[in-house]
């Protein structure tokens, strides 16, 4: 798994960390969560590093990128490339149905399809 992953997946995780379910479950949720926000930790460095570098600005000053921009552009390419090296964040040890399980005890948990794609490389796919 590498960060990108991680950081694409930040919005589908903290909605399933809110989730009302089990006490053992919440439990794992929560270890590995912290394990999570350390590797978030790392990508927001990166994306600090790879924003200052496309702006061409010192570090420490203001800036802002208008999307659309060749600036802006040039960063989203440079941040997705710095984002593709490897986690050390393990796979979460549960494949997809398991977690479906695991949320489904509340019909309040819910989760869309973007989120179900974007928790996928943190998740154990099951084998067919």
């Amino acid at each position: 798994m590498n960060l990108v992953h991680i950081w694409y997946a930040q919005v589908a995780w903290r909605a399933l960390s809110s989730f009302k379910v089990s006490p053992a479950f919440s439990y794992r949720l929560m270890t590995y969560g912290e394990e999570y926000d350390a590797e978030m930790v790392k990508a927001d460095k990166l994306r600090v590093q790879v924003l200052y570098a496309a702006s061409g600005k010192e570090v420490g000053s203001d800036v802002t990128l208008e999307p659309g921009t060749p600036e802006f552009n040039d960063y989203i390419v440079k941040f997705n490339e710095a984002l593709n090296v490897e986690s050390v964040l393990d796979v979460f040890g549960m494949d997809l149905p398991g977690l479906i399980a695991e949320i489904s005890v509340k019909p309040e948990n819910a989760l869309s399809k973007d989120d179900m794609k974007a928790l996928e490389p943190i998740f154990v796919v099951a084998k067919q």
